[in-house]
């Protein structure tokens, strides 16, 4: 009787997970980035699924119901590229949906471009485009919200890839709370957020982190490529943001963690040019 209340549960406790909807192809590793499908809570419109197919570039987005909601294609015909900032009222004024396209060419220059939903394109820079893309929708970098308005921070080449220069755009929306980073001063997450200015012309680097509550100290470590620590710094809840002396580092790629008792966060990229 044991063995068989015992299977029960267990059949119980599978049937609570179940498939509810399948959407083909949504991912495509050997045909480039851009093919996912995520959950994007508009300031209108409210929360949708939104599935890019780097098939033939486009992006569906469906409601909770998995009926389509809206359809439509990425102008021209990127290759390799990663979307971001789905949103109404972030790039323009009107409710109609816009996107961030940050697209690598053969040649390895990054642009950045922002569509509205009809294919208008509202923002087109080659050469520039954030530093650093994380996981979306987790990581929104890097456009904040500050008192002088809306920022939003692309970096790119000059005049080739060792002279680097970062642009600061005013944008007429607002980044909304759905899709903004956590502010994690008020939550119980382990964070290092932003980073700035990345590329550093190889003076200071200030790096924005969050402890959570009932941590009071940690540890940022900076790596080489090779995984070698080259230095260490103890920080606490007095300040959220460090500064890094980086005049002794030589021009190129680095990488930072923030490392507390109860977890380590993910290793970002930090780069140096002289």
């Amino acid at each position: 009787m044991l063995a068989i209340a015992a299977l029960s549960s267990r059949q119980t406790l599978m049937a609570q997970i179940t498939l509810e909807h399948t959407y083909d192809s949504a991912s495509s590793i050997s045909l480039g980035w851009g093919g996912q499908l995520m959950i994007i809570n508009f300031e209108v419109e409210g929360k949708k699924y939104v599935r890019s197919s780097p098939l033939n570039n486009s992006i569906t987005i469906y409601n909770l119901d998995h009926s389509i909601y809206k359809s439509f294609i990425i102008p021209g015909t990127p290759i390799g590229y990663q979307l971001m900032y789905f949103s109404e009222h972030l790039f323009n004024t009107d409710d109609k949906i816009e996107y961030m396209v940050i697209e690598e060419p053969s040649n390895g220059t990054f642009t950045t471009s922002i569509y509205n939903e009809d294919g208008v394109q509202l923002f087109h820079k080659p050469n520039q485009a954030p530093v650093v893309t994380g996981q979306f929708p987790d990581e929104q970098v890097p456009i904040y919200n500050t008192l002088n308005g809306t920022k939003m921070i692309l970096s790119g080449d000059v005049t080739d890839i060792t002279n680097y220069a970062t642009y600061v755009y005013s944008l007429p929306g607002t980044l909304s709370n759905s899709i903004k980073q956590i502010n994690n001063s008020n939550n119980n997450q382990l964070s290092m957020e932003n980073i700035y200015p990345n590329p550093s012309n190889g003076n200071n680097t200030t790096i924005e982190f969050y402890l959570p509550q009932g941590v009071n100290s940690g540890v940022v470590v900076v790596y080489n490529l090779q995984g070698m620590e080259l230095k260490r710094y103890q920080v606490d809840n007095t300040f959220h943001s460090l500064i890094i002396q980086n005049s002794d580092l030589h021009s190129g790629t680095y990488f930072y963690q923030l490392l507390t008792s109860i977890g380590t966060t993910g290793a970002k990229k930090m780069i140096v040019v002289k």
